[in-house]
């Protein structure tokens, strides 16, 4: 926090990004320094009320940073998502995590069917058969309460509020239903070659997690807006970035 108090001057804006576990850590530091910068309480741990920030987030292939608790208060204190930007690959697994009341292998669902994906696709049909299974027996089993909850009325219950006791505050809502923070921007991921085999590496062609690299991410990007290809005589070109 001495940093950012020295460096960002008041009333100034701050960009914050970052990919993969970055991009999330990107979206809790977003969150971390709208609420140090106005506590409910009024108090001021951080010494940054006074800054008054204006706070911008940008991530790339960003895991799911927080649950759907955490993704609605970051949507109020974002404006609804006008300040924060998720750009995702819509076939890279790791922005699908923390799985959402689903398997890991669905994860990778709509993965490339090559190498380990494939098995992984396997293991997640059969996970998704046995679990709606299991639904249908349950269903069938509470058949008849289902249907007496659907045709009673309020009158049929025999309420006592006397029996209730004192009434306290509920407790704060815990979830496991993860999602992406944020406004989020897809990118329609593929596998032709072009994204297969990035930067002349040849690796990547047989990296299961392609679809995570920011190089790809750069691709999709270059094709979203029409741009030619980075070439690795365009990258020799670039200027270093040298420390401040």
């Amino acid at each position: 926090m001495a940093a950012v108090r020295k460096y960002v001057p008041a009333a100034g804006t701050l960009l914050i990004a970052g990919h993969s576990q970055g991009g999330a850590l990107a979206a809790l530091t977003h969150a971390f320094l709208f609420n140090a910068m106005n506590a409910a309480d009024g108090s001021d741990p951080f010494q940054l009320a006074a800054k008054k920030y204006q706070l911008r987030s940008y991530t790339v292939a960003q895991p799911r940073a927080g649950n759907l608790h955490f993704a609605l208060n970051f949507a109020r204190i974002t404006s609804g998502g006008a300040t924060s930007f998720a750009l995702n690959n819509t076939i890279d697994p790791v922005t699908m995590v923390p799985t959402t009341h689903s398997f890991i292998a669905g994860a990778f669902e709509d993965s490339p069917n090559q190498h380990g994906w494939k098995v992984l696709r396997w293991i997640n049909t059969g996970l998704n058969q046995l679990h709606n299974l299991w639904n249908a027996m349950l269903e069938k089993g509470l058949a008849r309460e289902l249907r007496g909850v659907k045709t009673s009325k309020l009158a049929d219950y025999q309420v006592d509020s006397e029996s209730w006791g004192p009434v306290h505050r509920p407790p704060v809502p815990v979830s496991q239903n993860y999602v992406t923070s944020g406004t989020m921007i897809p990118l329609i991921g593929h596998t032709n070659p072009d994204i297969l085999l990035y930067y002349n590496f040849a690796p990547d062609e047989s990296d299961e997690f392609v679809q995570h690299h920011a190089t790809t991410y750069r691709r999709l990007l270059e094709e979203l807006f029409h741009l030619e290809a980075t070439t690795d005589e365009y990258m020799a070109n670039q200027q270093p970035v040298r420390d401040q």
